[in-house]
């Protein structure tokens, strides 16, 4: 029995696994949306070009060319449903559902559920106050005082660029703006 599948993605993640599925025997056709030029390539395989913001239409593309599993790479396509509406279609999707997703998709929502839970994870903050954040990264800066003065100093210039960074991201956002640092 062959099966056709398709790969939602484009890079080097969707090619590998693009690669790997065309070498098995019960893969008949791999597609992938958007895909690239080396999965283009591929015997077996075929890019093809599919809203991947309108998963009802993804769905019944999928019913119409008989794909019997669906493989997301990006975390975009998950955190927004599509492995909730393919699976509702009667579509297998590897992949999480959409409030799984969550956990790779918002990091600020995946960090404070860590916390809540008692799981390890990097120390982090997280801000809507620009002072507060200069603050932050100013305090792992200014510990480096006591060490070599060229370690010193690429900190300094580590903490320049990052206030750059955020300064850019802030006047571009003109809504509740959270700037996550860990």
């Amino acid at each position: 029995m062959s099966a056709n599948v398709l790969v939602i993605g484009g890079g080097g993640r969707e090619h590998a696994i693009c690669w790997k599925l065309a070498m098995s025997p019960k893969v008949k056709k791999v597609y992938a949306a958007p895909g690239n030029v080396g999965i283009g390539e591929m015997s077996k395989a075929e890019n093809v070009d599919l809203n991947l913001k309108d998963f009802k239409a993804v769905a019944e593309w999928c019913i119409r060319e008989d794909v019997s599993l669906v493989v997301v790479g990006p975390e975009d396509p998950l955190a927004n449903g599509i492995a909730d509406t393919l699976v509702a279609a009667g579509i297998k999707c590897f992949g999480p559902y959409k409030l799984a997703a969550r956990i790779e998709a918002y990091k600020d929502w995946a960090k404070e559920f860590m916390k809540r839970h008692d799981i390890p994870t990097a120390r982090w903050e997280t801000f809507t106050d620009f002072s507060k954040a200069k603050e932050f990264i100013y305090r792992f800066v200014s510990k480096q005082e006591f060490v070599s003065y060229p370690k010193f100093l690429v900190c300094h210039l580590y903490y320049t660029m990052y206030i750059h960074k955020m300064n850019r991201c802030i006047v571009t956002i003109t809504k509740k703006t959270t700037l996550r640092i860990k």
